[in-house]
């Protein structure tokens, strides 16, 4: 039984044990299986309940946790530059991050996964793609051939990115937004909702519209 620690009361979190339960649901012995033993956070009282989940106390206690493996469900279009200051700050050490995908996800054997990364439901991750650690996958998101997906990046729902795709450190993908092959989205750019994006975007830029245009230009 692997034994995980939740990293923020949100609704990330709520997916990931979405993510949970579908992986239980498939496990053939205990070595594939998870228990959610409770969640850490800054904002709710040491010993309330969220969603039956134990709070046992801020994000600060992480590092002091053994025999367990966190997730970060913190991360949204309103505070995903905080994410490398919030992972940093847990001490948590690489091998404690847990990767966890949905079992509704396809996901391409020659495919690389990084630590820290959980992929939703009816999500596609083609042949040769690159998740860096620390990578968010929104359900029903399609991940081209070839594509890299830089640390912390958060992909949300139905984001369709085509093969040989760059994406940098630290962005934040919003939910419908398309992304043509072979560009490179520079590091903590934010692309809006629903935004076609056709050419290479500034690192630190926000995007929207068909096509997409900087919106700081």
């Amino acid at each position: 039984m692997n034994n995980l620690m939740i990293l923020g009361a949100s609704g990330n979190a709520l997916d990931i044990l979405d993510i949970i339960d579908s992986i239980n649901d498939r496990a053939v012995t205990d070595s594939e299986r998870w228990q959610v033993d409770g969640l850490l956070d800054d904002r709710l009282p040491e010993g309330s309940l969220w969603q039956g989940l134990l709070v046992r106390g801020a994000l600060s206690l992480a590092n002091a946790i053994e025999d367990r493996q966190f997730i970060m469900a913190i991360g949204s279009d309103k505070s995903y530059r905080s994410l490398p200051a919030l992972v940093n700050a847990t001490g948590i050490g690489a091998h404690q991050w847990a990767t966890l995908i949905h079992s509704g996800a396809a996901v391409s054997r020659s495919a690389k996964i990084g630590k820290g990364v959980y992929i939703q439901f009816g999500s596609s991750i083609a042949g040769l793609v690159h998740l860096e650690d620390h990578v968010k996958i929104a359900a029903n998101a399609t991940i081209g051939h070839e594509t890299r997906i830089g640390w912390g990046t958060i992909v949300a729902p139905g984001v369709i990115i085509s093969g040989g795709v760059v994406v940098h450190r630290n962005v934040y993908i919003g939910a419908g937004a398309v992304i043509r092959q072979g560009l490179e989205i520079g590091e903590g750019s934010l692309i809006g909702m629903g935004a076609v994006v056709v050419k290479d975007v500034p690192a630190h830029s926000i995007v929207a519209g068909n096509p997409a245009r900087n919106l700081y230009e």
